[in-house]
């Protein structure tokens, strides 16, 4: 078995990147939050404000509403949105915004819609473009469908090793 390392390092900064960005326990009733660019690792000059205004129910629509501020001055700005096992993303998942000057603020209204209860995560990626510096960074908005805040493990392949250690296999692809 060939492990992509490119593929498994990227996994892990997106991980670790989540971890560093986390603000604490989300709200069930009303999940408002901001993350400042200034917290975490150093990466792209976006701050992201969310407000969840209730927690959705299980297989109703619900909208959050996302304000993405640039700090400083960029040549582009690509939002990615993902939606985590068990909530769907009703909007595109890619949005440009072009060149933006700091202090430019954009306001974004989602739909998303949790299939199961149970704590999720709508997954956002800001990508910018200064020259020919590209930067990223990462958001995590934390969704209780159902109202029920238990973080749901997703489709985890473990196994243990002949040496007693347990080892989770993620999927990979090999690339040239």
């Amino acid at each position: 078995m060939r492990i992509n390392l490119k593929m498994t390092s990227t996994y892990l900064f997106i991980a670790a990147t989540l971890i560093a960005c986390s603000t604490g326990t989300p709200e069930v009733a009303m999940s408002s939050g901001k993350i400042s660019s200034n917290e975490g690792k150093p990466g792209a000059p976006v701050s992201l404000a969310y407000q969840l205004p209730a927690a959705p129910a299980v297989g109703e629509e619900s909208e959050i509403a996302l304000t993405f501020t640039i700090d400083s001055a960029v040549d582009d700005v690509v939002i990615t949105m993902t939606g985590a096992e068990g909530l769907k993303i009703m909007n595109p998942e890619r949005l440009t915004l072009g060149a933006q000057k700091a202090g430019a603020e954009h306001t974004l209204t989602i739909k998303v819609l949790p299939s199961e209860s149970g704590l999720r995560f709508v997954n956002l990626f800001a990508d910018t473009v200064n020259g020919s510096r590209k930067l990223r960074r990462t958001f995590a908005v934390p969704v209780a469908g159902g109202g029920d805040q238990t973080l749901k493990k997703g489709n985890v392949d473990q196994q243990k090793m002949p040496d007693g250690e347990d080892v989770v296999i993620l999927p990979a692809e090999e690339t040239n």
